[in-house]
């Protein structure tokens, strides 16, 4: 990768929950009551893991659990979002919905510096639960454009968008290797690294640091308390020795 290519701003795309914030048993509850509203049937996700999966995959998997045909699944997929967002909207209160350690130093640090990088998201959650989780945190001001689990079920599909919407933000079209993901899974590492992008990840979910080192992560911090150590990394131009070792930043 040549560095002297690579124009600015960069774009940084966040992933929200286990990475930004945690919302827990309170968010999942109200999703699950939207769920058994809409299909009539209680979901069943005992068992299943919903790290980096988008809200639709998610849908499937717990509804296929309770035995409910796939094709009924989709065909409510696209009226599901909007109840889900008034059911959000009504059930969670800030006090819910808790910011992980060094976000709000390490967001205002890099939005003092629009030249250098643009903030966006890319996130399983619908686009409406996305931003009112981000209001309750009041980290909604931070993002002016994403990708969310409306573009697609698969969270491969939410990059093309997620770019999409960067080059209209910035007005010129971002490159793959200009673009940076930020997530807590494994499934942010993949759907990075299926369209050449690198993958920041922080072990603040529920996946172990090895594990986002063992998938691939160009960078792995425990959390982004250290806004220090993680914004040089940043300002580097992509420079592969330096995130190779992240000791040399």
């Amino acid at each position: 990768m040549n560095a002297a290519t690579i124009s600015r701003p960069r774009v940084l795309l966040f992933d929200i929950d286990g990475t930004l914030l945690r919302v827990g048993r309170a968010e999942s509850g109200i999703f699950l009551r939207t769920l058994a509203d809409a299909f009539g049937r209680r979901p069943e996700p005992a068992g299943l893991s919903f790290a980096g999966k988008t809200n639709g995959q998610i849908t499937l998997e717990v509804m296929a659990a309770a035995g409910l045909d796939e094709a009924e699944v989709h065909r409510q997929l696209p009226s599901l979002p909007a109840r889900y967002d008034a059911d959000l909207e009504a059930g969670l209160d800030a006090a819910s919905v808790h910011v992980l350690p060094g976000v709000t130093s390490l967001l205002p640090a890099l939005a003092e510096r629009p030249s250098d990088f643009a903030l966006g998201l890319l996130t399983g959650n619908w686009r409406g639960a996305a931003r009112i989780k981000l209001d309750r945190a009041g980290l909604g001001d931070f993002f002016a454009f994403g990708a969310f689990g409306d573009d697609g079920i698969d969270r491969r599909t939410l990059v093309p968008p997620a770019l999409a919407r960067a080059s209209d933000h910035v007005g010129r079209r971002v490159q793959p290797e200009e673009a940076l993901i930020i997530g807590d899974s494994v499934r942010d590492v993949d759907c990075a690294h299926a369209h050449g992008l690198p993958c920041l990840a922080v072990a603040t979910g529920h996946t172990p640091a090895d594990d986002l080192r063992a998938a691939g992560a160009e960078l792995v911090v425990d959390d982004l308390i250290h806004a220090a150590r993680v914004l040089p990394w940043l300002g580097a131009v992509w420079d592969p020795e330096a995130a190779a070792d992240p000791a040399r930043v």
